[in-house]
């Protein structure tokens, strides 16, 4: 190993990571405070009661619905992102499982939490459409790799 601009720099040959410890564990976290965030806002997205935009009409259940897929995709994506930048052991179909169970998980909480708030309720068709959201955001993401 030789050490070259703060970085440890290993053999191509060996298949080795390239790169400095110091950055990877720093892009870990902010994949991880990102995916906080993102629940963090899709929670209080769910505490506004009666969340209803009487000037849309009949577009405001279509576009609701297109919003809870993709809040949900882009929180497994974020998931995913996070997942990546601390372990890279895993298999990516196995690693899109986990996201997708956990992502199905939180949106099953976020609904169970909607019961609570005036105004508004849970349904299991709004936790099926975050699944295809979730769904979306892991195939992407695996696909990719």
């Amino acid at each position: 190993m030789t050490m070259k601009a703060n970085a440890w720099v290993r053999a191509p040959s060996k298949n080795r990571i390239i790169g400095s410890t110091k950055f990877s564990r720093g892009g870990v976290r902010i994949w991880r405070v990102a995916t906080v965030l993102w629940m963090i806002f899709i929670f209080l997205l769910s505490s506004i009661p009666d969340a209803k935009v009487e000037a849309l009409g009949s577009w405001d259940f279509l576009l609701r619905k297109i919003a809870h897929a993709v809040l949900f995709g882009v929180l497994a994506v974020l998931i995913s992102k996070s997942w990546k930048a601390s372990s890279r052991r895993v298999l990516p179909w196995k690693q899109g499982i986990w996201i997708f169970c956990f992502t199905v998980f939180y949106a099953a909480s976020d609904e169970l939490h909607k019961v609570f708030v005036s105004g508004r309720y849970g349904t299991f068709v709004d936790v099926a459409i975050d699944s295809i959201g979730a769904f979306a955001g892991v195939f992407g993401v695996t696909r990719r790799r």
